[in-house]
Parts: C-alpha cells; structure tokens; sequence
C-alpha cells in the first residue's frame, strides 16, 4: 500500500541547522517528506512520528492544526545524543 497519497510534503527549512555540528541537529538525522514523490523509506525506521495538520470540530480548541509544525520547531533544534535511531 502506498501511504505517501495521505501525506502532503513538510515545508522545512534546514538552514537554520548549519554549522560545526550539524550532524548533531535531531533535525539532520530526521528523514522528512518534503517533496512530493520522494516518500521516505519506513521499513527501517524504529521512531516515525506523522503530524496531521487537523482543527475541524475542534471548538475550544482553535488552531490545533498548527501542532504539528509548533513540535517541529521545538524538535529539530535539538540536539541528538544518539548514534543507532533513525527517524
């Protein structure tokens, strides 16, 4: 089954990870879906985490579909201090 029709491509900009370190940026480690056709390859991932970007029905709780790109923001800043994950 192909699982890439149900997902539309991340809009990342990497460039704010660039420097001495980074290879050691969660986001440089992280495999994302940012162009279309270029699904990444999930059979050895041991971590995938899917944002969908979803408000409908959400009453009290207005612009919950923004989620997915506020933990992007907050994640791939990180630092990894791992060697053996792949995302």
């Amino acid at each position: 089954m192909d699982i890439e029709m149900y997902f539309e491509p991340v809009s990342l900009d990497l460039s704010a990870f660039t420097g001495p370190t980074d290879n050691y940026y969660v986001a440089r480690l992280t495999d994302v879906y940012t162009e279309k056709g270029k699904f990444p390859d999930l059979s050895k991932a041991k971590i995938a985490l899917l944002g969908i970007k979803e408000d409908r029905k959400a009453m009290a709780n207005t612009g919950c579909a923004e989620g997915p790109d506020e933990i992007r923001k907050q994640l791939y800043p990180l630092m990894a201090h791992w060697n053996n994950v792949t995302l």
